[in-house]
């Protein structure tokens, strides 16, 4: 089973990496100790990947939300079946959501645009 996840989370970052022309593959194997996979333009990108989704019709994914305290970033979630792939992009933040609906999914073409756009985020405090 962990060989499967990591296969399946290495898809994800090549997936993103070759999605974003002119990407650094930092971490592509989970190997390094750096809080991020891929580096694009100046920002910093950690990427999630799941196969699986959950609820009435399969409309929710849900992502591992761990966030290094190092990594001030961009976070890309993606969710891959035999068909199809959905992308979400979020600024790195401790407070986000477990699930994530399919239908707020984002486009490969809309990938780059929302990566500039979040980043330009402030980070947003930590809810108690």
């Amino acid at each position: 089973m962990a060989r499967n996840n990591t296969r399946l989370s290495m898809r994800g970052k090549l997936l993103v990496h070759n999605i974003l022309q002119g990407s650094q593959a930092v971490d592509l194997n989970g190997e390094s100790e750096l809080p991020y996979d891929i580096a694009w333009e100046g920002i910093t990108i950690d990427v999630k990947t799941t196969s699986m989704a959950y609820g009435k019709n399969s409309r929710y994914c849900m992502f591992s939300r761990s966030v290094s305290p190092r990594h001030d970033g961009v976070r890309i979630f993606v969710y891959l079946t035999d068909d199809a792939e959905y992308f979400w992009v979020e600024k790195t933040s401790r407070q986000a959501s477990t699930y994530l609906n399919i239908r707020s999914a984002i486009t490969r073409e809309q990938l780059p645009g929302k990566v500039r756009e979040e980043s330009q985020r402030p980070v947003e405090a930590r809810k108690n």
